[in-house]
C-alpha cells in the first residue's frame, strides 16, 4: 500500500524549514514529488525509497563495467 508523506513530515526527516530547499533536497537525491494545494510538498513512501533501492541494486550488481 502507497503512504502519501506530507510537506511537515519531510521537512522533519530532511531537517529542512523552507519549501524551496526542501524542493532542492528532493530533486537532488532524485526523489520525485508533486506540489499540492498552497504548494505544499507531497511525495509517496514508494518514491523516498526508489533513490535508497536504485543505489542497493547497483551496489549489488558484479556485471557493472567502466
Amino acid at each position: 500500500m502507497m503512504q502519501l508523506i506530507q510537506e511537515t513530515e519531510l521537512m522533519e526527516w530532511s531537517g529542512y524549514k523552507h519549501r524551496d530547499a526542501l524542493v532542492n533536497w528532493l530533486r537532488h537525491h532524485g526523489i520525485p514529488y508533486i506540489l499540492g494545494n498552497k504548494g505544499r510538498v507531497c511525495v509517496t513512501s514508494d518514491a523516498v525509497n526508489l533513490p535508497l533501492l536504485t543505489i542497493q541494486t547497483v551496489a549489488n550488481n558484479d556485471d557493472i563495467e567502466f
